[in-house]
């Protein structure tokens, strides 16, 4: 089945995001668990809330990226007949 095909490929999917200055970049896969996290040495010298907020922001950022190529997975498994479900 096409469906499970693309759940499967979900798992080996990679979805790479850095925060908009690089001070952080991470990777996620399909299921959007964390793969990967880069942490700048300049942002490490920053106030801890400066980096709490830059960390939320990448993090929201992946989510959103991985949101959108999952959803085109799903729609492409699917053959673009996914009902619209929120969150895909």
């Amino acid at each position: 089945n096409d469906m499970e095909k693309a759940q499967e490929e979900l798992g080996d999917m990679r979805i790479e995001v850095s925060s908009s200055n690089n001070m952080v970049s991470m990777i996620l896969d399909g299921n959007k668990n964390v793969i990967s996290l880069k942490i700048s040495e300049d942002l490490l010298s920053e106030e801890k809330d400066f980096i709490e907020d830059i960390l939320i922001s990448a993090l929201n950022k992946a989510n959103k990226e991985a949101d959108l190529k999952i959803k085109d997975k799903m729609s492409e498994a699917t053959g673009g007949m996914m009902p619209n479900i929120p969150g895909f």
